[in-house]
């Protein structure tokens, strides 16, 4: 029988959490992810996925989330994702000056990934940076996002319209107005595109 590495038994543990969590089993999938951690402390993904389940949670637990989370980037620094959710969590938190630099890192790490420039340009927006927003906005879209491009379009389009730039809000909405909606949360963002043009179009 092949000699199995602590990692290798942890990383099966994962998989197996990973499996709860897509049936909804969270108290399975915790125990998996928790029992992963025991085989081996350090797996980066074990602290992960105990970190989403604190953030996405119905009553969410932050602070336990961003622990997990900079565990992450703590023991696995290079990995963009420990540093997007980090992002996701103290900007959740009100904390979005500091959310800004772990966006800005997941951004370096992911390049070709098109959520950390959107979850930064979200973030910017709250910051009351538009210009910086509007700019991560386009990147973002820029990259294909594979889920999200009509929403990221309707927040651009906000973050210009709130910057003055409204020709160039008139611009994104008719290109949402010929998308058709993938996602549940998307629907009636087309409609409400085609609303928001016959409102500002005599701007």
């Amino acid at each position: 029988m092949e000699n199995r590495t602590p990692k290798d038994l942890s990383e099966e543990h994962c998989r197996i959490g990973f499996n709860h969590v897509i049936w909804g089993n969270t108290a399975e999938a915790l125990n998996e992810f928790r029992t992963a951690l025991e085989i081996w402390p350090d797996n980066p993904r074990a602290h992960c996925q105990i970190g989403q389940i604190h953030f996405s949670a119905p009553k969410p637990n932050l602070a336990e989330a961003l622990k997990e989370f900079q565990t992450v980037t703590r023991i696995a620094p290079d990995w963009g994702e420990g540093h997007l959710c980090c992002g996701n969590a103290l900007d959740e938190m009100g904390r979005s000056d500091e959310a800004e630099s772990s966006y800005q890192e997941a951004a370096r790490l992911m390049p070709s990934d098109a959520r950390p420039h959107t979850s930064l340009a979200i973030c910017l927006v709250k910051l009351g940076r538009l210009s910086d927003a509007i700019t991560s906005f386009r990147r973002g879209i820029a990259l294909k996002p594979h889920y999200g491009e009509i929403s990221a379009r309707m927040m651009l389009a906000d973050a210009l319209l709130q910057n003055g730039q409204i020709k160039e809000a008139l611009i994104e909405w008719e290109i949402v107005s010929k998308m058709k909606a993938v996602w549940d949360y998307e629907e009636g963002e087309p409609e409400l595109a085609k609303k928001l043009m016959a409102q500002f179009g005599g701007s």
